[in-house]
């Protein structure tokens, strides 16, 4: 059942990932175009962060419990809201 932790922590980077990628597009917007007014580019990066979010919200969460993990630090072998093993095993 290591399997499911691969998942999850596949589920993480993949998070991580879009909001690098909003931010990036976000900033790169300010740069060549500046702050006023507001450039669809930052939209999109704007989107991609809080798409990033919504994901997480969604996938990232507990086997046993289904309450939601933390996309931030290492995720651990075991919940930290009801102590279960985060690969799927009893």
């Amino acid at each position: 059942m290591k399997n499911l932790l691969k998942n999850l922590f596949l589920i993480k980077v993949l998070i991580i990932l879009i909001k690098l990628t909003g931010l990036t597009l976000a900033w790169i917007s300010v740069i060549k175009q500046g702050v006023e007014p507001i450039k669809p580019l930052f939209i999109v990066g704007a989107v991609f962060m809080f798409g990033s979010i919504i994901f997480q919200m969604i996938f990232l969460r507990c086997p046993h419990c289904n309450k939601e993990l933390s996309s931030i630090g290492r995720l651990g072998d075991y919940c930290p809201h009801c102590g279960g093993r985060l690969d799927g095993e009893e």
